[in-house]
């Protein structure tokens, strides 16, 4: 599966995987059940855009890429690092 592929890729390109016509909601829990360590389990992409934007992100990005962003910053989170 391209989305497969595409989500295990060492550079992420968040356009293709954005084009990916599959919806949104299933794009986003095929991520972070095949790729847990790189995307956070938040499927929703209006949840994905108020997270990002609270926390900063540029807006109107890929959802793909605010569920990465937010995994680094996890990841990156003393606090938050081993929820």
């Amino acid at each position: 599966m391209a989305l497969i592929r595409l989500g295990g890729a060492k550079n992420l390109n968040f356009l293709a995987i954005a084009a990916n016509p599959l919806s949104q909601m299933f794009k986003a829990k095929i991520r972070s059940l095949y790729f847990a360590d790189r995307f956070l389990n938040v499927c929703s992409g209006e949840h994905l855009s108020m997270l990002g934007k609270e926390l900063g992100f540029p807006e109107k990005l890929p959802k793909s890429e605010y569920q990465y962003l937010l995994m680094q910053l996890k990841k990156a989170s003393s606090t938050l690092n081993s929820w």
